[in-house]
C-alpha cells in the first residue's frame, strides 16, 4: 500500500497456485536428498544461471533505460543496484513533480539474505559476503560496453587495444557471466562437499 502498487497475490492467484503447488510437491517427496556433492554440483550450475539472468537481464536495463540521464549513465548506479538487486530492483519514477512517489520497489530478497546471514551453515548466524556482489555485473556492463566507462575498462585492461574488441551482443554476455557464476559455485561446492 505504500509504494501504490498491490500485491500480486491480489492481482492474480497464480502466484498463490504455483506456492501451493510446489509446497504439495515438497510434502510429497518421501525423503529430501542429504547434502553432497552430487546434489550441490549440479544446483551450482542452476544457481549460476538463475542469478546471472538477475544480475544481468534485470538490473542493466532497468538502470541504462532510466529517465534520468545522471542515473542511466552512473556506472556507481549500476554497480550499487547490482548490489542491492538481491534484495529489490529499482523501478522508474514518475518524472512529473506533483506526482512523484516514491522509487517503487521488486523485493526479491532470497540471495542476499541467504547469503549475507549464512542459512545454509549449522553454526549460529554471522555475516557473510554475498557471492554475486558487482562482480558480475560490472563483467556484464564490460562486455557489453553498456557505459562508455565500461569500455575505457577494457580498454585498459587489452592494454589501449579497445578498437579491436567489439562489444557482445546482449543475449551473449549473460552466458559468459553465468558460465563464470557457475564454475564459481561448482568450486565452492567442491570445496565444501569434496
Amino acid at each position: 500500500p505504500l509504494l501504490g502498487t498491490p500485491p500480486s497475490f491480489m492481482v492474480s492467484g497464480l502466484y498463490p497456485m504455483l506456492y501451493i503447488l510446489l509446497q504439495a510437491v515438497v510434502d510429497a517427496i518421501p525423503i529430501l536428498p542429504s547434502m553432497s556433492i552430487h546434489t550441490e554440483l549440479p544446483l551450482s550450475f542452476l544457481d549460476g544461471h538463475t542469478r546471472a539472468m538477475l544480475l544481468c537481464s534485470l538490473i542493466p536495463p532497468v538502470i541504462l533505460g532510466s529517465s534520468s540521464a545522471v542515473v542511466a549513465s552512473s556506472r556507481r548506479a549500476l554497480l550499487l543496484s547490482s548490489f542491492l538487486s538481491s534484495e529489490r530492483i529499482l523501478s522508474p519514477v514518475s518524472s512529473t513533480r506533483s506526482h512523484a512517489r516514491p522509487p517503487q520497489l521488486i523485493t526479491n530478497g532470497g540471495f542476499f539474505v541467504t547469503n549475507l546471514v549464512s542459512f545454509r551453515h549449522p553454526t549460529p548466524l554471522a555475516l557473510t559476503t554475498p557471492a554475486e556482489l558487482p562482480l558480475v555485473t560490472g563483467l556484464y556492463a564490460t562486455l557489453t560496453h553498456a557505459q562508455p566507462f565500461w569500455a575505457e575498462v577494457l580498454a585498459a585492461a587489452l592494454g589501449g587495444r579497445a578498437e579491436k574488441a567489439e562489444p557482445l551482443d546482449a543475449e551473449k554476455a549473460p552466458s559468459a557471466c553465468a558460465l563464470l557464476l557457475a564454475m564459481v559455485f561448482a568450486a565452492r561446492a567442491a570445496k565444501t562437499f569434496g
